[in-house]
């Protein structure tokens, strides 16, 4: 995947590929403070079985708090605009 957007300089990119459905699989990590935001497919209904429809973006803080930072088709449907929430989340816990 292109980088659009960067990952600042301390944080490292752990794993980062497309699953078979298109979809991104993504941990970026801070190993100083031990921070990570993860990208994984999303499915925003459960009603009937199927492949995931659009991404879920998580940030877990240093001390182990989970904070979902995007999910399903209006906030993260495709692989750009989850990268794009997770590079926001790190730039925003960086400043």
């Amino acid at each position: 995947m292109e980088d659009e957007q960067e990952i600042p300089g301390e944080w490292e990119t752990i794993e980062e590929y497309f699953n078979g459905n298109f979809k991104l699989i993504a941990e970026y990590r801070n190993p100083e403070t031990g921070e990570k935001v993860t990208i994984c497919p999303y499915k925003t209904y459960d009603h009937v079985p199927g492949f995931c429809n659009s991404h879920k973006v998580t940030y877990t803080s240093e001390n182990g708090e989970t904070e979902t930072v995007a999910k399903g088709l209006s906030q993260a449907e495709h692989p750009e605009d989850a990268k794009e929430r997770a590079v926001s989340k790190i730039q925003e816990v960086t400043a």
